[in-house]
């Protein structure tokens, strides 16, 4: 798999479709692989998944709402972890970034609670310094989600 995405990865100036595509494939497989293959692997996993994140989230292909709910649901069950949470605070920057933009996903609810959810436990079990710099636009993107019709998304 990763062979496949350093042999696919555009140059930084275009962004395919194709690679759009093979990100947000990546991601449906990373959601619905064993949790016990992904721990042994998360040193490994983990960066693929946060650059399939952010790189899906910018963008706007038609199996997104099928697989960001299971890889959310992936990063719920991660980061409460007392073993895994705690390596993710490397990865806590490039994990907001990544889920800004999810919070504010139009086409799917749960998209949007899980991006939220997600972001909720990222402020409980990272430690603040690590998300200083991104504490005004999460309280905007947090104020837009109070006015969303859907009330599962207001919780």
């Amino acid at each position: 798999l990763e062979g496949a995405l350093q042999m696919h990865r555009p140059s930084r100036q275009t962004c395919s479709l194709r690679w759009q595509a093979l990100q947000l494939a990546l991601l449906h497989l990373l959601g619905s692989a064993p949790r016990g293959a992904l721990q042994q692997e998360f040193r490994r996993t983990v960066p693929m998944l946060l650059e399939a994140l952010h790189e899906v989230g910018s963008c706007s292909l038609p199996g997104m709402s099928l697989a960001l709910p299971p890889t959310l649901a992936l990063l719920e069950w991660l980061l409460p972890d007392p073993t895994w949470g705690p390596k993710m605070e490397a990865h806590a920057e490039r994990l907001v970034e990544a889920l800004l933009p999810l919070v504010s996903y139009r086409p799917a609810a749960t998209v949007r609670r899980a991006a939220l959810h997600c972001l909720a436990l990222l402020v409980k079990h990272v430690e603040y310094r690590h998300l200083h710099s991104y504490a005004a636009q999460v309280r905007k993107v947090v104020d837009s989600c109070l006015d969303d019709p859907k009330r599962a998304v207001r919780f």
